[in-house]
C-alpha cells in the first residue's frame, strides 16, 4: 500500500523534493534497474477532469544514486490553478510497477503577479 504525503506549492514556483524509499527494515531500496519514474497530479483520482500535470524520469525526474533509494523531483514553475489537487509517484523496477506515494497536491494562489 502506498505512503501517503501531502504537498503545497504557491502557484508560479518550482517544486522540489528529494524521495527517499526504504525497504521493510528500513534501508534504501536499491533502485539499480529502474526503468520509468512517474509523478502524476489531477484534480481528482478518476481523471474526470483536465487539470493536470506529469512528471518523469529525465523530464523533471532524476535518480543521481541508484543505490542510495533517492529520487528526486524538481520541476518548473507549476502552472496549475490554485486549487486542491491528488497525486501518486509510481516507478517501475525490475518489471514491477509500484505506486509508493499518494496524498494531496496542494496549490496556493501567489500574492505576487
Amino acid at each position: 500500500m502506498a505512503a501517503t504525503q501531502n504537498f503545497t506549492v504557491v502557484k508560479g514556483d518550482n517544486f522540489a523534493a528529494d524521495l527517499l524509499f526504504k525497504d521493510a527494515a528500513g534501508d534504501p531500496i536499491d533502485l539499480t534497474g529502474i526503468s520509468s519514474c512517474e509523478l502524476n497530479i489531477a484534480a481528482d483520482y478518476e481523471l474526470t477532469t483536465s487539470a493536470s500535470a506529469s512528471y518523469s524520469l529525465g523530464s523533471g525526474i532524476t535518480v543521481p544514486v541508484l543505490t542510495d533509494g533517492i529520487i528526486k523531483v524538481s520541476t518548473t514553475a507549476i502552472t496549475l490553478e490554485a486549487d486542491a489537487y491528488v497525486y501518486d509517484f509510481a516507478y517501475t523496477l525490475g518489471g514491477v510497477k509500484t505506486t509508493w506515494l499518494r496524498g494531496k497536491f496542494i496549490v496556493l494562489p501567489e500574492v505576487t503577479p
